[in-house]
């Protein structure tokens, strides 16, 4: 968790927030809207997708993007979009999708596999003259 301490007040970046953020500098990945708007740096877009606890806590954000985020992944939306080009030109990013991609096949033909043995049992029960249930 990030914390920024401004005078008597403590502000933080919740725990809940920092995949999100950490997903969008090191592999490119697109974080949600709120996010999108403090990189962005559009203030007022950040403040309106904001829950309670990130409205109360913008200023964290804004502190942890300048201090500790690559100068090249925010301040436009413009820096926004190159970032997340670049970092999915790279061969990690792409062997990432890859295997996800592998992995969403796989689920989808044991899914419709599955579908296909139920009708199986379906049919089988049909022809036996059997209730299916």
């Amino acid at each position: 968790m990030y914390k920024l301490n401004m005078g008597n007040h403590e502000y933080y970046v919740p725990e809940r927030m920092m995949p999100g953020i950490t997903r969008y500098i090191e592999q490119g990945i697109r974080p949600g809207r709120f996010l999108q708007a403090v990189i962005c740096n559009d203030l007022h877009e950040a403040l309106s997708q904001a829950d309670d606890e990130n409205f109360t806590n913008i200023s964290a954000f804004v502190s942890y993007f300048y201090n500790e985020a690559p100068s090249g992944c925010w301040g436009s939306p413009e820096k926004m979009e190159a970032w997340i080009e670049s970092k999915q030109k790279s061969p990690l990013f792409t062997d990432v999708c890859a295997v996800v991609n592998s992995l969403d096949g796989m689920y989808r033909s044991r899914q419709k596999r599955g579908k296909d043995d139920v009708k199986s049992v379906q049919n089988q029960r049909d022809r036996q003259g059997m209730a299916s249930y």
